[in-house]
C-alpha cells in the first residue's frame, strides 16, 4: 500500500512550528478579549468583555427606581 504524503500545511507546521495565536483587541478599550458587544442593526462596537459592564435587567430598573425615589425625597 502507497503512502498518502501530508499537506503542504502540515509539513510546514512540522520545519517551521505552529504560527501563533491571533488574540483579537477589543477597538474600544485595546486589551485582548473573547467577546466583543455590538449594536444588532448598525454593528456599532460598545466594547469588550473586559470593559462592559453585565447587568441583569430587573436589577438594573430596580436601582433605577431607588436613584429616583432617594432624588425626589431629599
Amino acid at each position: 500500500m502507497s503512502q498518502i504524503p501530508d499537506a503542504d500545511y502540515i509539513r510546514e507546521a512540522e520545519m517551521y512550528g505552529m504560527p501563533s495565536a491571533e488574540y483579537p483587541e477589543c477597538p474600544v478599550c485595546g486589551k485582548v478579549c473573547h467577546t466583543i458587544f455590538a449594536d444588532r442593526d448598525s454593528g456599532d462596537v460598545y466594547g469588550c468583555d473586559r470593559c462592559v459592564k453585565v447587568l441583569d435587567a430587573a436589577d438594573w430598573l430596580e436601582n433605577q427606581k431607588m436613584e429616583l425615589e432617594e432624588m425626589y425625597h431629599d
